[in-house]
């Protein structure tokens, strides 16, 4: 019998209504909140190629990589220059279309659960759950990262077409299915391993059903279709690639296939998963307070590995923000944060690699004794949703093994999300069969799922409150400078200047040095070239309307 991917009762709709509005009643305040950090250069370089024909444009920001990282992503900053060619200046609706595709997340992620055998109401419990997390703020605030969020939609969306061809065997869904996959793989490289996972769906469905009719020629449909994939993203890197102006270098490429740099990584993995996807989300205050300079970024304990930072910690006074949120840390803009752990990087590296191959060597014995006990029947879900989780933490921090320390991967807010989604959903297939073996836990599943909502709800509303504060006098600053352009007190000919000196005066978060040293002026190349607007002078910190 198909699937229907969206029939849903209507108990179901009202409380994705309810927790809707639950998070827009909770996000709302910080749409007021301007661009921040990475925004600024990117906003600069549009300028830039503003008077390139169409195609080469867009070429130019497919290719956008100021760091030159390698990293491909060329649909990221397209995204991003569609809203700004859609809303300029309004940046309201930047955060209003990556509020939205959080919520979509929220509701695929709930409907993969249902379709990989989850009930509906423990579902309903770990899509609220993991709508409420509070290390996604930042994701869904700055706005930067809408395509990551964007690209999940499209690969979740594209699991549940290829589960329903499983099903009813119709070809188009499949066609479909990798039709969405190839923008989301376009979105952010993390996703560069998930196609395969169709595999795991494949073969779990025919075990399960003692053998499958039609599974040849599924298999043979998979094979060329997401063979075909990867054909046709190769082919589009080769083009972009051999057309980028700038671009990360593959020098030093050979580093990646060692065997000691993929332990390693693995061991990263491993503790990350554990400690931030599991340990830290139910118990947030392990990653309070957080730090603040030119970002935000998870504190506590990472920030007790550096002495400087420990000694700060130590010698404050400052009350909570309210029972369990300590105020944030907010370091000098002028401190070169790399070098707090620099000294202690071996160490650090050395805790990670022992630690993480503990957590390795353990979850590889308890799922040996789970087997040896008949617990791991019909383990496809559990091992296509293992797979997502693994793979794309691991290119993760595999790929940033020779751009940054460990420790910078492991306290960015931004990398959480993905992995949340996929921890929050193996959490879900396990306690349902918990809950289907021993229906007494049932009540003790809900108050502890409850139990980590609440908490977490109450460090969103407050970090949430952090970074607005924070952002707030920029806010104002560019309010102003957008009322003179829509009243007409700013003329056509009359010169605007933004003094350059102004970010020293301003809260660490509205401006990131680092990103600076790509760009000319300040906050001046937020408004489009064009009649009403105010357009960048050649001298920096000067736009003219």
């Amino acid at each position: 019998m198909s699937v229907k991917l969206f029939k849903s009762p209507a108990r179901t709709a009202i409380c994705f209504l309810l927790l809707g509005g639950l998070l827009f009643a909770v996000f709302h305040s910080s749409f007021s909140n301007p661009p921040r950090s990475d925004w600024w250069a990117l906003f600069y370089h549009f300028h830039l190629y503003e008077e390139l024909p169409a195609f080469e444009r867009a070429l130019n920001i497919a290719n956008y990589d100021v760091w030159g990282h390698g990293t491909y992503r060329p649909l990221f900053h397209l995204v991003l220059y569609w809203l700004y060619l859609l809303f300029g200046p309004n940046y309201y609706f930047y955060h209003l279309v990556a509020f939205g595709f959080y919520l979509l997340s929220v509701v695929l992620l709930y409907r993969l659960a249902r379709v990989l055998g989850a009930g509906r109401g423990i579902s309903l419990a770990g899509a609220a759950v993991f709508a409420v997390l509070f290390s996604h703020f930042d994701i869904v605030i700055w706005t930067f990262h809408l395509a990551v969020i964007a690209g999940f939609c499209l690969f979740l969306l594209g699991f549940l077409l290829y589960r329903e061809y499983l099903v009813s065997g119709r070809a188009w869904l499949l066609a479909l299915a990798c039709l969405l996959f190839l923008p989301g793989l376009l979105c952010y490289e993390i996703f560069i391993l998930w196609p395969a996972a169709v595999f795991i769906l494949l073969f779990s469905g025919r075990i399960d059903a003692g053998g499958g009719e039609g599974f040849r020629d599924r298999f043979r449909a998979s094979i060329c279709w997401i063979g075909g994939l990867y054909l046709v993203y190769g082919a589009i890197l080769a083009y972009t690639r051999s057309r980028s102006p700038l671009s990360g270098t593959a020098a030093g490429l050979e580093q990646f296939f060692s065997f000691s740099a993929i332990a390693f990584s693995s061991a990263v993995t491993a503790f990350s998963l554990v400690f931030n996807g599991v340990i830290a989300n139910i118990l947030p205050f392990l990653v309070s307070p957080v730090l603040i300079q030119q970002n935000i970024g998870l504190g506590g304990v990472y920030l007790r590995t550096s002495s400087y930072l420990h000694s700060l910690l130590a010698g404050r006074s400052a009350p909570n923000l309210n029972l369990l949120v300590e105020p944030p840390l907010v370091i000098p803009k002028t401190l070169d944060l790399d070098s707090l752990w620099r000294a202690v990087v071996p160490e650090i590296n050395r805790f990670l690699s022992i630690s993480g191959w503990l957590i390795i060597l353990l979850f590889l014995a308890g799922v040996f004794l789970l087997w040896k006990r008949g617990c791991l029947r019909k383990p496809g879900p559990l091992l296509f949703t293992l797979f997502l989780l693994a793979a794309s933490t691991f290119t993760l921090y595999h790929g940033r093994m020779s751009t940054n320390f460990p420790i910078y991967v492991l306290r960015q807010f931004r990398y959480q999300y993905i992995s949340n989604a996929l921890t929050v959903l193996l959490a879900v297939l396990l306690l349902d069969r918990l809950i289907r073996a021993r229906p007494r836990c049932r009540r003790l599943v809900y108050l502890f799922l409850a139990l980590i909502g609440g908490v977490n709800l109450l460090f969103l509303r407050t970090h949430l409150e952090i970074v607005n504060r924070q952002l707030t006098p920029l806010h104002r600053l560019l309010s102003e400078i957008q009322v003179g352009l829509d009243q007409g007190r700013i003329r056509p000919g009359e010169t605007i200047e933004i003094d350059d000196t102004v970010v020293a005066r301003l809260p660490p978060l509205c401006w990131n040095k680092d990103m600076a040293q790509f760009m000319r002026g300040t906050y001046q190349w937020l408004w489009r070239p064009g009649p009403g607007a105010a357009i960048a002078k050649d001298g920096p910190g000067r736009t003219e309307p």
